[in-house]
């Protein structure tokens, strides 16, 4: 900051404060800059006092950076150094530099420090510092009107110390006062909610997911709802219940779906459901590991190309992450035959085109295969390692790593006794891919590749 005040060439462009803000901005975002921008800082404050107009006057918003960096530092003494810039922003705006006064981001800022702080009070000084915002703008200094993002900070903080009977109070809150200086919920609002549930001990949470479902469609259904998308927090809402694996998790889950589609159906949303919210539902029946996952998550693949083909959504087609989910849900479910239809999606997704940017979980396919009981099980390993090999050097999404070879020693090791010369073959394939991608082997593969070479009698180089 002193070389940027006393650089001739840039001073010559006469920078005005905002130039310097964004320089103080940007390294507030680091972590642990709290020390650098409130050296920062006071190098701009010495040089203004020492130049006078030659170098501007730092803003409202230049200490509004230095209380963000406090908030990304990891230090004890960020409290205190951010109370001190807010003392001291307060007797400026006693003193008359109105310019100076505190207003929400200032306030706002000073309450994620505490959130961050992880001191056993901070709960309380953020609802202290809340309460406080609404007595200045009840009395008239405007500026200080808490916002959406205030609200948020004060969401997030309930949530990370456990307070969710009170982070629902306060949502509900927001969702039903009538104050001016209570501000509507916005997406943020909900999924900040909804992601602290995830550590919810004391109820049940999935209770608590839809109670703040039902809020937000209330929102909605006001006409208030132009500040929240739905399908966030609904993709939000099952992510959290992806934290409990279970059959039951994932009926939660497609409930809520079809509740998004219920309302579409019935008038009440424009909002449709995407590929991004029925991916999440898919995950939740791979982590079910119940015996008619596959079913259910067939039932939901073929919805969204029944729908997206009716309704020309295309935000609900079938993506490479739907197709390799699918795969997944088929090959973890060790289910006879289900390698036909894991073969059946693995040939769609190299036919088409725009599946192959962002590629295709070869590990899933060869999980699959291995747990097959097909014939020419040596000649798809090959020709599915064929494919990888194509693919790789365009850095393909789902590269060759020690699992890939684990399965592809497994199945191997399983061919032994129907196809000895095809499974070594297979093995010189795997050590040959190996040795030329420069793949890095760990400990296990390493020993049972050795152990297969000594079977097979040739020498791997391993």
């Amino acid at each position: 900051m002193k070389h940027l005040c006393n650089n001739h060439q840039f001073q010559l462009l006469h920078p005005s404060i905002e130039v310097y803000n964004v320089v103080l901005d940007t390294w507030a975002k680091q972590r642990n800059s709290g020390p650098r921008v409130a050296s920062m800082l006071q190098q701009l404050e010495q040089e203004y006092e020492r130049s006078g107009e030659a170098t501007p006057r730092h803003s409202l918003r230049s200490y509004v950076a230095s209380m963000q960096a406090w908030a990304n530092t990891a230090s004890d003494d960020a409290v205190s150094h951010a109370q001190m810039t807010v003392k001291k922003l307060e007797k400026l705006g006693a003193e008359g530099a109105t310019d100076f006064i505190p207003d929400t981001m200032v306030y706002t800022s000073l309450m994620q420090v505490y959130a961050n702080s992880k001191h056993d009070d901070a709960v309380d000084k953020v609802l202290v510092l809340l309460n406080k915002m609404h007595r200045l703008a009840q009395s008239g200094e405007r500026q200080a009107i808490p916002s959406v993002v205030t609200y948020n900070v004060v969401l997030h903080t309930l949530v990370k110390y456990h307070e969710f009977d009170f982070a629902l109070e306060i949502l509900s809150k927001m969702v039903h006062s009538s104050s001016p200086f209570v501000p509507r919920p916005d997406t943020i609002s909900y999924t900040t909610v909804l992601h602290g549930l995830q550590h919810s001990k004391n109820r049940p949470a999935t209770k608590l997911i839809f109670e703040v479902l039902d809020m937000m469609e209330e929102q909605v259904d006001a006409s208030d709802g132009g500040l929240v998308r739905p399908n966030v927090v609904y993709d939000a809402a099952v992510r959290v219940l992806q934290k409990y694996p279970g059959s039951e998790v994932a009926e939660d889950a497609e409930r809520i779906l079809w509740r998004s589609q219920n309302r579409i159906e019935t008038g009440k949303s424009l909002t449709r459901p995407d590929h991004r919210l029925c991916n999440s539902i898919l995950k939740s029946w791979v982590q079910s590991k119940e015996g008619f996952a596959p079913e259910r998550a067939e039932a939901l693949f073929q919805w969204m190309q029944r729908t997206s083909n009716s309704t020309k959504n295309s935000s609900l087609v079938p993506n490479a992450e739907t197709k390799n989910l699918m795969i997944k849900v088929w090959a973890v479910s060790k289910r006879k035959g289900a390698w036909y239809r894991v073969k059946e999606l693995y040939e769609d997704m190299k036919r088409d085109a725009n599946v192959d940017q962002d590629g295709c979980d070869f590990n899933q396919v060869l999980v699959a295969l291995k747990n097959s009981d097909v014939e020419d099980k040596l000649l798809f390993a090959n020709e599915i390692l064929n494919d990888i090999l194509s693919r790789y050097k365009t850095k393909e999404r789902y590269p060759p790593n020690n699992q890939t070879f684990h399965i592809l020693c497994d199945i191997c090791e399983s061919q032994l006794q129907h196809d000895k010369s095809g499974s070594k073959n297979m093995l010189w394939n795997v050590i040959r891919v190996i040795n030329e991608e420069s793949i890095k082997v760990s400990s296990p593969l390493k020993s049972k590749i050795r152990k297969l070479c000594l079977l097979f009698e040739i020498n791997g180089n391993f």
